[in-house]
């Protein structure tokens, strides 16, 4: 796996975001946001459609203006920060991408170097071998040579995984890259993530599933509404309480082989059940 020699130390608060408000027009769809990113640390962005989340990384990601509060990236403000600065700092796999021209997959994970070139965009020797090295850990090197638009959706969604680890940036944000993957491709997009994140990456993941959140993140932040309705250890966070709040009483916290596990409550209540369910006990 490449590495990013700019990387701080593990727990070291890479972005801070304090009192964030952000409105489209006249209304107001993020309300006073606190937020510390750090690195070596994952954390899950968790609440219903409809709660910011996306917007939230729009402002992170400088895509959208500060309006009101600060964000600050290793100290200073990121509207200080120019397009290309911020690029070799900050990565960014939205939920879908299909670009107009018929890129192959390894054209498509080396724009993720784009940023690290001079005026000559050309692919340098270390250049190739990051964009390799990306391809393997996700797990589509077989893939390099094929058209990105003849894949499916959640092998695009790889791809895109793959060009945030090769632009070795500093911090990721991931809105929702797992949501059109096959479980298996879910899992191992994680355990990229959290390999990534070991190494002393930050990484922040929009994320609809509180099990994966759970199994996978350090932290999470529960926003609703544009507020953040708590934020901190994943387990800690992520309770019975707080998803109520967020889905009302359809969900429900237990463990499985000393694991949590969330899952419906209607489910397990239903004449629909199977009757040979696997048995969980409560907590």
């Amino acid at each position: 796996m490449a590495t990013n020699n700019t990387l701080q130390p593990g727990g070291q608060v890479i972005m801070k975001i304090q009192g964030l408000d952000f409105s489209y027009g006249t209304k107001q769809v993020l309300h006073k946001i606190s937020l510390d990113i750090k690195a070596g640390r994952l954390i899950g962005l968790l609440g219903p459609n409809g709660s910011g989340k996306s917007t939230l990384f729009r402002c992170c990601l400088g895509f959208l203006p500060v309006q009101a509060g600060k964000i600050f990236f290793g100290g200073k403000p990121i509207e200080s920060f120019g397009t290309k600065r911020l690029a070799s700092e900050l990565a960014y796999v939205p939920q879908e991408h299909r670009p107009a021209f018929p890129f192959t997959v390894r054209e498509m994970v080396s724009m993720g170097r784009t940023p690290h070139m001079g005026r000559q965009p050309i692919l340098s020797a270390r250049d190739r071998l990051v964009v390799a090295s990306s391809l393997q850990d996700v797990g589509i090197s077989h893939l390099a040579s094929e058209n990105y638009n003849h894949l499916s959706g959640g092998q695009r969604q790889m791809v895109l995984v793959a060009r945030a680890l090769a632009q070795e940036t500093s911090l990721i944000f991931l809105d929702e890259p797992t949501s059109s993957l096959d479980f298996r491709n879910q899992i191992r997009i994680w355990q990229t993530i959290r390999k990534v994140v070991n190494t002393g990456y930050g990484a922040v993941i929009c994320c609809h599933d509180p099990n994966h959140i759970l199994w996978f993140c350090d932290e999470a932040t529960i926003v609703k509404d544009g507020r953040v309705l708590a934020t901190g250890d994943a387990r800690e966070v992520v309770t019975e309480p707080i998803l109520e709040e967020l889905y009302g009483k359809e969900v429900a916290k237990t463990t499985a082989d000393n694991k949590p596990f969330i899952y419906p409550r209607s489910i397990m209540e239903s004449s629909f059940a199977r009757s040979d369910d696997i048995a969980v006990k409560g907590v």
